[in-house]
Formats: C-alpha cells, sequence, structure tokens
C-alpha cells in the first residue's frame, strides 16, 4: 500500500472541465467515479493543523464514509504530502468521537467530482461550491525518490490537456478559509 499521494491542482474555467474531458477520453482514460463529496475538516486540541500543515477530514462520497489524515505537504510547488485513509461505518458517530476527544469542526468542502484513470493516474474534475472549477491530477507512490518523476508525469499530462502554468499549492479548505 503507498501512502504518498503526489498532486498537481489547477484552477480552470468551468467550461473548460467538458474540453477536459473529451481530451481524456480520446487519451483512453475511463470515468471510475462521480458524485458529490462533503468534506468535514476538523483542527487537533493538540496542535493547529493550519501552523502544522496537516489536515484531518471525515468524508461523506457516494463510495461510503472515510477518515483521512493528510501529512506536510513534501514540496512548496505541489500538494505531494502523505495521506493515509480508512473506510468507516457511521460518519455521524466517527465526528461525535472526535468532538469527544476534543477536535473542533472547521470547515466543509463540498463538491462534485468526475475521476478518470488510466496507468496509474487519476484525474479529478471538480466543481467546488463557493470555489468554482478545477482539474487534480493524482498519483500514489511508494517512495520519496518516485515522488520527482511522478510531478513531472502529471505536469506533461495537464499540457496535453492544455494547461499551462503554476499548480495551485492550497487545498480546498485553504481556499475557503482565505476567501
Amino acid at each position: 500500500m503507498c501512502l504518498i499521494e503526489v498532486e498537481v491542482k489547477y484552477k480552470v474555467e468551468c467550461h473548460e472541465l467538458e474540453i477536459i474531458e473529451k481530451k481524456l477520453i480520446d487519451m483512453g482514460y475511463k470515468l471510475i467515479k462521480s458524485g458529490k463529496e462533503v468534506d468535514i475538516y476538523f483542527n487537533s486540541p493538540i496542535r493547529d493543523f493550519r501552523i502544522s500543515d496537516e489536515a484531518l477530514r471525515v468524508r461523506i462520497s457516494y463510495e461510503g464514509y472515510f477518515l483521512t489524515y493528510k501529512g506536510k505537504k513534501m514540496d512548496k510547488k505541489t500538494k505531494t504530502r502523505e495521506e493515509l485513509n480508512v473506510r468507516i461505518d457511521n460518519a455521524e458517530i466517527m465526528q461525535k468521537i472526535l468532538f469527544k476527544l476534543g477536535f473542533s469542526r472547521v470547515k466543509e468542502v463540498v463538491k462534485n467530482r468526475k475521476i478518470y484513470f488510466k496507468d496509474d493516474v487519476y484525474v479529478c474534475l471538480d466543481k467546488v461550491e463557493n470555489l468554482g472549477c478545477f482539474l487534480e491530477l493524482e498519483k500514489d507512490v511508494c517512495k520519496k525518490d518516485e515522488v520527482k518523476d511522478s510531478i513531472k508525469k502529471l505536469k506533461t499530462l495537464a499540457e496535453k490537456l492544455g494547461i499551462r502554468g503554476e499548480s495551485i499549492t492550497s487545498s480546498y479548505l485553504e481556499m475557503l478559509i482565505n476567501a
């Protein structure tokens, strides 16, 4: 099981998502998931995740419920970080457990997402409430020495999809808090 998620993200115009989607299909990417995701973020009673650059969330999605921990970003140009996920049976009870342990609710991120996949790369087409539309390219790796080549692969794919410029390093949560 690989625990490092290499991710590059770009803000796009919402009408561009259809163009990108067509290009993905033409390149052989397959739609593997589609639907609404609600991410409820929490802050720790021990340390401030905004300062430590970590995240803890409960995800409610079309696939079920998950608790996710995200470690510090590993570089300044992408959102590459350790990510640990566990499926949970009950999102409401998980939130109650977190509250009992002293965690506080920070914010909710709501998005409609389509996920395409090919050759170990996930491509997410996101419409995020109160933020707009985004393209995320993700690849899971097992070792830190695989990160650099993975970033290059994802940025090359972004260029093939017509995306230029620097990727966004802020999470949706950070963008909503700073909006």
